[in-house]
């Protein structure tokens, strides 16, 4: 509704880059009209709907609903670049007279809006992706003119340099972290650390399993008091020796197949659940990664990037002493950037 009152924001996105790019030779309607008025009026018009597009898409990059912020981008960059050209055409044609437009006192048309407006939506998305040669690549193909190559090619870069001084990360990284999504960016440089895998452990996550005295109804009970996503399977809680690691997701799902079975009749179980020993053998992993606690933290870094591991369980001359989830080694990880 708010878009509408504005008459470059009135239709597609789509259809508002063609009209930017283009020149005025061309047919005259709809927003290429618009555009095309003999009117100073049209770089103010420009401004102001890039900044409310500006503004729309900052608010609507970061819900969650599929919005988008590859086109907007370039429609916002290309406004911006389109008022720019247009301002630049203003002054060259009240300045002939001066040296620096001396070139183009014999040409019909100097100067080109729709050359800046790909120059400035090629900047705005290198700014916002953080990509270079790609995004170069992809503005050819949407242009088509080589001729423009150069002047893109300086844009994105010089962008990029701007975004980098304040932020090296992309939107889509930010937003990464911002939702606090358990991603390890194996691009990453990360400083050397002297820490050790014991660092950054935690046990407070740690809700033990033993490998024999299971029941249906005490597993219930560890999955209704923890909110651990999986628990490490141990010989005796006194030993701490590892035999298997076990995820939330496959006990729970081992614990509906029970009562599935007890209520049709055919019970796995020898006795009723309370006293009868579930075996979790056939449902637990029983080759866990596990490290020492001395392994070095590159190490550690090193097999989470290499192997995608969730979690990684820490003991001492085998007895388990702690555990690495993905989110302990980004927490560590930020700290290492910062």
């Amino acid at each position: 509704m708010i878009h509408y009152q504005i008459v470059y924001l009135q239709g597609s996105t789509t259809g508002l880059l063609g009209a930017l790019f283009a020149d005025c030779s061309r047919q005259r309607t709809g927003v290429h009209h618009a555009l095309c008025r003999d009117s100073d009026s049209v770089i103010i018009e420009l401004l102001l709907a890039a900044l409310l597009k500006l503004v729309f898409t900052i608010y609507t990059c970061t819900v969650k609903v599929p919005g988008g912020i590859l086109i907007p981008s370039l429609a916002i960059g290309g406004m911006f670049g389109r008022a720019v050209g247009l301002a630049m055409q203003y002054i060259v044609a009240h300045s002939t007279e001066a040296q620096i437009f001396s070139e183009c006192r014999d040409i019909s048309t100097c100067i080109t809006p729709g050359v800046y407006a790909i120059v400035g939506a090629a900047s705005v998305l290198g700014g916002v992706s953080r990509t270079t040669v790609s995004l170069v690549v992809i503005m050819f193909e949407i242009t088509g003119g080589l001729e423009y190559v150069l002047p893109v090619m300086t844009a994105v870069m010089v962008s990029k340099w701007v975004g980098d001084a304040f932020g090296k990360d992309s939107i889509y990284d930010e937003v990464i972290a911002l939702r606090g999504y358990p991603y390890l960016d194996h691009k990453a440089e990360l400083p050397h650390t002297e820490k050790k895998a014991k660092d950054i452990m935690t046990t407070a996550k740690l809700e033990l399993l033993g490998l024999h005295g299971n029941t249906v109804v005490s597993l219930k009970s560890v999955l209704g008091r923890s909110a651990c996503q999986g628990f490490p399977v141990v010989t005796d809680p006194a030993d701490m020796i590892v035999v298997g690691y076990i995820t939330r997701r496959v006990l729970q799902r081992t614990m509906d197949m029970m009562d599935e079975s007890s209520s049709d009749g055919r019970s796995l179980l020898d006795d009723s659940p309370d006293v009868s020993e579930l075996d979790l053998r056939p449902w637990f992993d029983m080759t866990p990664v596990q490290v020492d606690e001395l392994t070095p933290m590159d190490r550690v870094l090193d097999m989470f990037f290499a192997l995608g591991l969730r979690y990684m369980l820490v003991t001492r001359l085998g007895r388990l002493v702690g555990i690495i989830t993905k989110k302990d080694l980004l927490v560590h990880v930020r700290r290492l950037c910062h």
